[in-house]
């Protein structure tokens, strides 16, 4: 890939984040819980675990679904009320919205794990 690609993207990426990134940030550390430091690190970790095994095991996942589901967890962890439902609902309705605009063909790889191949 040439190096122009390469800055160009890492350029738009920065701006995306340095214009819109707040909001992500809001939403999950204030409105689906309130995070202290050491929740985000316990949050982290946990994704980072998760994210690891299902790599070896070759299971496909989402990044960003194993992070909101890791806050959801430390925010459960304090007490169950301490997560704003009504806000992961928002985000649930959201992803399963964005999901549904594709249409997929379900086939078992070659590990026996499920995986999908999109077709748009």
């Amino acid at each position: 890939m040439p190096l122009k690609v390469i800055v160009l993207c890492a350029i738009t990426m920065g701006v995306g984040t340095a214009v819109g990134g707040w909001r992500i940030v809001k939403t999950m550390g204030l409105r689906l819980t309130k995070l202290e430091p050491v929740h985000g690190f316990a949050a982290e970790t946990a994704a980072a675990l998760t994210i690891e095994l299902a790599t070896r095991l070759g299971i496909p996942l989402s990044t960003t679904h194993t992070i909101n589901t890791a806050i959801i967890g430390v925010g459960a962890t304090r007490r169950f009320s301490a997560v704003r439902w009504g806000a992961t609902l928002e985000i649930v309705t959201a992803c399963d919205t964005d999901f549904s605009n594709l249409r997929s063909d379900r086939m078992v790889s070659d590990k026996g794990f499920f995986s999908f191949r999109l077709r748009v």
